[in-house]
């Protein structure tokens, strides 16, 4: 299989997951198309309730629900200082060039974005999870991959 980097499938997956209340996580089992691998490329979190929580609440993208192998956008810089209500995208919190290849990470602190760090193999499934404990409030979440 050959891949093109210039002219990627682009499939956004979340929307199933409607209303998340990260309280009790959500987890999307998901699949590319066949004879694909993908990197993921943005996560959208519309924050409808402000988040507050014991742990900082995360979407991660995996290989099961607890992992975040090929990306993660933490919703906060503390279990107390969750994001607001709003829109919240993890590209624009990067800083620095981007040519749409290299992993994209932000460690301003522990493990606030990473995006593309590994490629989703072909063929293989994988999960959208948000993690979290408490009162954490509840977003809308969207994760952008692009398929080679």
């Amino acid at each position: 299989m050959s891949d093109n980097y210039e002219k990627p499938r682009t499939e956004e997956y979340g929307d199933a997951l409607g209303n998340l209340t990260l309280t009790s996580g959500a987890t999307l089992n998901v699949i590319g198309p066949k004879g694909k691998v993908g990197l993921v490329r943005d996560i959208v979190a519309d924050v409808q309730t402000s988040i507050n929580a014991t742990t900082v609440p995360e979407v991660a993208v995996g290989i099961s629900s607890a992992d975040a192998s090929y990306g993660r956008f933490r919703l906060g810089t503390s279990a107390s200082a969750g994001y607001g209500t709003g829109a919240h995208r993890a590209s624009q919190k990067l800083t620095g060039p981007n040519n749409g290849l290299n992993p994209q990470t932000l460690s301003d602190f522990a493990g606030h974005v990473s995006l593309a760090t590994a490629k989703i193999p072909a063929d293989t499934a994988f999960t959208i999870a948000t993690t979290a404990a408490s009162s954490a409030g509840a977003a809308r979440i969207k994760v952008i991959i692009d398929w080679f």
